[in-house]
C-alpha cells in the first residue's frame, strides 16, 4: 500500500487484453456454435483465470472448465512413472483424468495447458491423448488452408520435430526452416513476420502476428477451433494427413549420461563422422552438428544430444518404413554414439 501510495505500483488488468487479442486470432463464433462438447484444464497452473474469461466472453457454454484446484505441491497431478510430479500436457500420467473423460464419453475434447502456460496438451474421443508431432501437423494444415496470399511463407520446426511438417509445407509451397532445439531460434522469424507457424515436439506453439514465445492458451484453443470448424476429430485429420503424406514412426529415448559423456557430445562435429556413408542401411545424406548430432537420411533421421537440464542423452529418430525400422535407427545410433 505505501508503493501504491507512492505512485511506484500501479494495477493492470492483462488478462482482457490477451482475451480479446485472442479473438482475432480464434474463431470463438464457430466453437460456440458448435454441438462439441469440451473440457479445459489449467492443470492447477496460471492460466484458470484466462480460461475463465474466454469461456465467459465468448459466450462458450459447450466449454467446462475442469481439474480447477490450484496448491503449489501440486499433489492433485497423478504421479508419472518414476513417482515423481510433473506438469507435462503431453504425457499420458497429468493427463490421465483427461484421457479418461474423453473415452468415457464426457467429452469429445479435453484440453490443458502446463502451469505456466506455454505447452499444450489435447485428448480426443477417437485418438486418446494426442503426441504433439500430430497435434502441429494437424494445426499446420489448417492454418496453411487458411493463409492470406500475403502471409509469411515459411514455417519453423526445431529439429527433434517431426518431418511430416516438412511434407505438409511443402504442398502448400511453403519453406521450413529447422532451429536448434528451444524456441528462443524462432523469436527473429515470428517477430519479422516471416514465420506461418513455429512449433517444437515438446508442445509448445505460436503463430505468426502473435508471441514470439510458445503459447499453450493459443494452442489448445486452435485444436478446439479445428474440431468445430472440421467436424472430424483431430486423430482422424491426422490420420487423413499420412494417407497424404506417408505414416510417421516417431520416438525419442532418453539415456542415463554422466557429465563426462555430455561433455563429448558438445564437442562433437560434422566432421567427426566423415567415413560415416550409410546408417542402419540408408545412404547418408549430410550431418548436422549446430545442437548434437543429426543424420539425414531418405526416409527417416536420428539426432543426438544431450540434455541441457539433466544428465541424460537424448536420441530422437523418426521414418517413414515402420516401427521396426524405428528400432534398428536406435539400435544403430547407440552403437554409433556409444551409449
Amino acid at each position: 500500500e505505501e508503493a501504491r501510495k507512492k505512485g511506484l505500483v500501479e494495477d493492470a488488468d492483462i488478462i482482457k487484453p490477451y482475451i480479446e487479442a485472442l479473438g482475432k486470432k480464434i474463431n470463438f463464433e464457430v466453437i460456440a456454435k458448435s454441438n462439441l462438447k469440451a473440457a479445459i484444464t489449467p492443470l492447477g497452473g496460471a492460466s484458470l483465470p484466462f480460461y475463465k474469461e474466454i469461456i465467459k466472453h465468448y459466450n462458450l457454454k459447450n466449454v467446462e472448465l475442469v481439474l480447477t484446484e490450484q496448491n503449489p505441491d501440486f499433489h492433485f497431478i497423478p504421479l508419472d512413472h518414476d513417482g515423481k510430479i510433473r506438469m507435462d500436457p503431453s504425457s499420458v500420467y497429468p493427463m490421465k483424468p483427461l484421457i479418461e473423460f474423453v473415452k468415457n464419453g464426457d467429452y469429445d475434447f479435453a484440453g490443458a495447458s502446463d502451469p505456466d502456460a506455454d505447452r499444450f496438451g489435447c485428448a480426443t474421443k477417437k485418438g486418446g491423448l494426442i503426441p504433439p508431432n500430430h497435434a502441429l501437423c494437424v494445426m499446420l494444415d489448417y492454418l496453411a488452408r487458411k493463409a492470406a496470399k500475403d502471409s509469411p511463407k515459411k514455417v519453423g520446426r526445431t529439429l527433434g520435430t517431426t518431418m511430416l511438417m516438412d511434407k505438409i509445407a511443402a504442398h502448400y509451397n511453403l519453406g521450413i526452416e529447422e532451429v536448434n532445439v528451444g524456441f528462443k531460434y524462432f523469436v527473429d522469424g515470428l517477430l519479422n513476420k516471416e514465420l506461418l507457424m513455429a512449433g517444437e515436439e515438446s508442445a509448445g506453439m505460436s503463430i505468426t502476428n502473435w508471441v514470439t514465445e510458445k503459447d499453450g492458451i493459443l494452442a489448445v484453443c486452435l485444436l478446439l477451433e479445428i474440431m468445430c470448424a472440421t467436424g472430424q476429430d483431430i486423430a482422424g485429420l491426422y490420420e487423413q494427413l499420412t494417407a497424404l503424406y506417408g505414416k510417421s514412426y516417431y520416438t525419442r529415448v532418453d539415456t542415463p549420461a554422466l557429465p563426462e559423456v555430455k561433455q563429448k557430445f558438445t564437442n562433437l562435429k560434422a566432421e567427426n563422422f566423415t567415413e560415416l556413408k550409410t546408417f542402419a542401411g540408408e545412404k547418408l545424406l549430410r550431418i548436422r552438428d549446430t545442437d548434437g548430432i543429426k543424420f539425414y537420411l531418405r526416409d527417416s533421421w536420428l539426432l543426438a544430444r544431450a540434455s541441457g537440464t539433466e544428465n541424460i542423452v537424448k536420441l530422437y529418430a523418426e521414418t517413414l518404413r515402420s516401427e521396426e525400422y524405428l528400432k534398428t535407427l536406435i539400435e544403430e545410433g547407440k552403437k554409433v554414439f556409444g551409449l
